[in-house]
């Protein structure tokens, strides 16, 4: 993942990264300071509570029925998003920027990107040391709880969706 964000994004000129099809939508940076947002939130309640989480020696786990029903509501098929779907506020890059009159910049959103991603594999390389059917994550809607591993999946997820999402809008603008 890391290396095809390289080569497809990473050294886009600004113009590129700041093209949107319409007003309403997001452009190329929009769309990774929303993974930003959501990865940045899910790291830091997996972090914390994987720190609380049993050790084990089992390095499988079985994804829940609310994670696959999750994981399915945002995977790619045949190279499109399932359906679109419409964001949390706290969560949306178009919303923050009104709200906090700011401005995104590329390459800190895409530095910001890399190290969520260096964590995430972080996570990932642990996964054998910690039972994820131990981990609780509150996700982002208020009443649910995920498993460790349902979060992670997720999280997978999510970045391809948002990344396919990304490869549209570059190839819209080629």
């Amino acid at each position: 993942m890391e290396k095809t964000i390289e080569t497809n994004f990473y050294y886009l000129e600004s113009e590129d990264l700041q093209y949107k099809p319409d007003p309403k939508s997001w452009n190329i940076t929009e769309v990774f300071e929303h993974l930003n947002l959501v990865n940045g939130y899910y790291l830091k309640v997996l972090g914390r509570e994987w720190d609380k989480a049993e050790t084990t020696e089992n390095e499988s786990f079985k994804i829940s029925w609310m994670g696959k029903k999750m994981v399915k509501s945002m995977e790619p098929k045949n190279g499109k998003r399932p359906m679109k779907m419409k964001t949390f506020k706290k969560t949306d890059p178009l919303e923050l920027q009104e709200t906090r009159g700011s401005q995104l910049i590329d390459h800190i959103v895409f530095q910001d990107f890399m190290e969520n991603l260096k964590q995430f594999k972080k996570l990932i390389a642990a996964i054998g040391e910690k039972d994820l059917q131990s981990v609780k994550v509150k996700s982002l809607i208020p009443i649910l709880k995920l498993k460790g591993g349902d979060a992670m999946a997720f999280i997978i997820a999510h970045m391809e969706r948002h990344l396919l999402q990304a490869e549209n809008l570059l190839n819209k603008r080629a």
